[in-house]
């Protein structure tokens, strides 16, 4: 069984590393003509993240998808099978979990480095090596892709933390559904409910700064896409910063994931 996992997993990345060639090779396409330096090798690795120019809607969610799975499939597959059951009582059903969230976090964090590494060494071969300009952009609409290296550490960093603490939530939402077969779409489902909500918020609250905040904090999307999806009413918040909606969006994700995983550990101690 290990082996035909270890199999599949690995097509699964596979898979996972044509689509993200395909998707640098057509923004590089897409971009052709253009002056070749830095700032376009910045601004093509930016165009490919998560609702970025250059990366389709399909593209991304099964990104997302894939990584997801290749961290947390394993011990989903274990919850659900008859045969290896036993299992999560052996071990106890908060180790299991435990283990699970590790497994998740840690998996989808370093696929998420490696793609991020693979996409800048692709884009520098093809187009320019990264080069911070002269002159970095400073304003506020411009956290992360404003000209430099330093930007596209940072954001690939908060990006990996902010995906990984979204593939546990999904996980441990996961754990709740029976059947393997029905939690391989989970991620994609999920992410596209939770991409819809800031339209279902903002229109009954209005276009306003305070709604689209809230918008903003209740979606993934400050966590494993920070500042590329920002409801434009949010900067007439003088306050407002990426760092601060990252952290309170982390802090609301783990507390859910948290209350989630301790319902489904109760209910397995006391029902088996």
């Amino acid at each position: 069984m290990r082996k035909r996992r270890n199999i599949f997993l690995l097509i699964l990345v596979a898979i996972l590393f044509i689509v993200v060639t395909i998707a640098i090779l057509a923004a590089v396409k897409d971009n052709k003509g253009t002056l070749q330096n830095g700032l376009l090798a910045l601004n093509i690795f930016f165009g490919i993240q998560t609702n970025g120019f250059d990366l389709g809607v399909t593209s991304m969610f099964f990104i997302f998808t894939i990584v997801q799975l290749c961290g947390s499939l394993m011990h989903i597959y274990i919850k659900n099978s008859n045969y290896l059951i036993m299992v999560q009582q052996r071990i106890g059903y908060r180790h299991f979990v435990k283990q699970g969230i590790i497994c998740t976090f840690a998996v989808t964090v370093g696929l998420s480095l490696l793609i991020n590494l693979y996409e800048v060494g692709v884009i520098s071969l093809l187009v320019h090596p990264f080069t911070s300009t002269s002159m970095p952009i400073q304003n506020r609409f411009a956290t992360f892709n404003n000209g430099t290296v330093t930007g596209v550490i940072i954001y690939s960093a908060l990006s990996a933390i902010g995906l990984g603490i979204y593939s546990v939530l999904i996980f441990i939402i996961g754990l709740f559904i029976k059947k393997t077969i029905l939690y391989i779409p989970l991620s994609a489902i999920l992410s596209i409910v939770l991409s819809v909500m800031p339209i279902v918020i903002l229109k009954p609250l209005g276009a306003g700064p305070v709604a689209a905040l809230i918008a903003y904090i209740l979606t993934p999307l400050g966590l494993y896409s920070p500042n590329q999806a920002v409801y434009m009413p949010i900067f007439q918040l003088s306050w407002f910063n990426d760092y601060i909606a990252f952290m309170v969006t982390g802090v609301i994700y783990l507390t859910i994931t948290w209350l989630l995983a301790q319902i489904w550990i109760k209910r397995k101690e006391k029902l088996g």
